[in-house]
């Protein structure tokens, strides 16, 4: 009997947990530009899922200090279902999410090894700015089946203070870094015609949850070049990201980001002493 309770106590929650999640934050790829000297610059465009279009870019404007700047542009539709104890029953709903933004920042990078100063450390502080729409359509089941879909939207900007620091390794033909990335991240501007109770149930700020929240990102980064003066290349990378205070800010979000693309770079050639 009492293994019983705690099959359907479990079963409750596991069937319960099946809730539309409307997912209105997205890790953005970071910027770790490959710089390792005065005159370097980095430009790469990737694809990445949830389905989206990063351009990134940086310069090494001295010695140790560099600038970057990027566009990204993401826009995917996901399917969400609610379903209910003890019912065939569910409701569904159809998503369409839309970010459109830019990103701007500056810091500070500097050799760690002196072996062909293969290993780098950078740190880089900027803002990420983003245009963000959500578009539902509700269909209803239970309690009674709905025969058009309830339309809603969400809009907002989304800007994003950030501060990241990295750790490089640089080969003749391969770059790698692992990177983590702190945002605080604020929604300004929001439009909707939710009403007050759904933004609540929705979990949708700032009506529900205050409009500042902070995410802490990690980067896994690849770039592997055709030839040895790492001109032109390929670039594999990987974002997970989590949300701290989760007790305060318990809206949904995406919490990977995967892509692949293209860098190109400034021809970059050992000195003899190096070797």
């Amino acid at each position: 009997m009492k293994l019983f309770l705690i099959l359907l106590i479990a079963s409750f929650f596991l069937i319960s947990s099946c809730t539309i999640q409307r997912k209105i934050y997205t890790t953005t790829q970071v910027n770790n530009p490959s710089l390792q000297k005065q005159g370097d610059y980095n430009f790469t465009s990737t694809y990445s899922s949830p389905k989206g279009f990063d351009v990134n870019s940086g310069y090494a404007i001295s010695k140790h200090i560099g600038v970057i700047a990027g566009l990204n542009f993401y826009k995917n539709k996901d399917r969400e279902e609610n379903y209910y104890f003890l019912s065939q029953n569910h409701d569904s709903s159809i998503l369409e999410y839309k970010h459109n933004g830019f990103h701007a920042g500056a810091g500070y990078f500097f050799p760690i090894s002196k072996d062909r100063n293969s290993l780098f450390i950078s740190f880089f502080a900027g803002i990420i700015k983003n245009k963000f729409e959500m578009w539902e359509s509700f269909y209803e089941v239970f309690p009674t089946p709905s025969v058009s879909p309830k339309l809603n939207f969400y809009k907002s900007d989304i800007d994003r203070w950030f501060l990241q620091s990295s750790l490089n390794f640089y080969q003749e033909r391969f770059q790698g870094s692992v990177s983590t990335r702190f945002n605080y991240t604020g929604y300004n501007n929001v439009t909707t015609d939710y009403t007050s109770n759904e933004q609540y149930a929705y979990n949708l700020p700032p009506f529900a949850y205050p409009k500042w929240s902070s995410f802490l990102d990690f980067s896994l980064d690849a770039k592997y070049f055709f030839n040895k003066n790492q001109s032109l290349g390929l670039q594999f990378f990987l974002v997970s990201t989590t949300r701290l205070n989760r007790k305060d800010f318990n809206f949904y979000y995406y919490p990977f980001r995967v892509g692949v693309g293209f860098v190109l770079k400034a021809p970059y050639h050992y000195k003899k002493d190096d070797k």
